[in-house]
């Protein structure tokens, strides 16, 4: 249900409170605030962050090893083929075999 905040549901059903608000419309109450104080929101860092860590996650999983943002960051895997159109058919990739697939 929406609007409800966290819930678990089982053997011990547990829910979280003390929300006031969802993450979501406090999201929005701080950019419209913004915008009326003639102010600038970047979260143009934190969501550069989070971003690679979602890709360091992914890689750590296909190949069973941990990735550092170094290596993350210097990493020379291509998931997009260098030219792309429309009507192009997509190679599929091998499947990733963690602890056997390498890490680029």
């Amino acid at each position: 249900m929406f609007g409800c905040g966290p819930v678990i549901h089982g053997a011990n059903p547990w829910r979280l409170s003390n929300v006031k608000q969802e993450g979501h419309q406090l999201e929005h109450n701080h950019l419209f605030q913004a915008i009326r104080r003639g102010q600038a929101v970047n979260d143009g860092v934190r969501m550069a962050h989070s971003t690679l860590a979602a890709i360091m996650g992914r890689m750590a999983a296909y190949t069973g090893r941990q990735v550092t943002w170094e290596m993350a960051l210097n990493s020379q895997e291509k998931v997009v083929p260098d030219a792309l159109s429309w009507d192009m058919q997509l190679p599929l990739a091998p499947q990733a075999v963690p602890g056997l697939t390498k890490f680029v």
